[in-house]
């Protein structure tokens, strides 16, 4: 077998099972139409609004700090008691860059 008969056997095996991927094709659209559900789509995915990812940010942090004193107080239970754990702000550990790259987001910060 050379080469050519060899690239002509793969062409008709591809054309062969492009007919069946159209078959197949055709026949799942038209089982889910029986069936009276909507074709295969993409989902649409929806946003949160600003207000919304505070308001699950703000939840997430009363767990956490539940979390923590739960915590705590098994621990002092067994030992002296201790301070409970503080964690800074996100906004005070921002890295110089970080700050910078805030700032000129704003209008004010930036020079034209």
């Amino acid at each position: 077998m050379n080469v050519n008969e060899i690239v002509a056997l793969l062409d008709l095996e591809i054309a062969r099972l492009g007919k069946v991927k159209d078959i197949l094709a055709s026949s799942r659209r038209e089982s889910a139409s029986d069936r009276g559900m909507p074709s295969a789509t993409r989902v649409k995915r929806h946003t949160l609004s600003l207000a919304a990812r505070k308001k699950i940010a703000a939840a997430q942090r009363k767990r956490w700090a539940k979390a923590r004193q739960n915590t705590v107080k098994a621990a002092s239970g067994t030992s002296q008691a201790e301070k409970p754990i503080k964690f800074k702000a996100a906004s005070a550990n921002k890295s110089a860059a970080a700050k910078k790259k805030t700032q000129m987001k704003k209008p004010e910060g930036r020079s034209r």
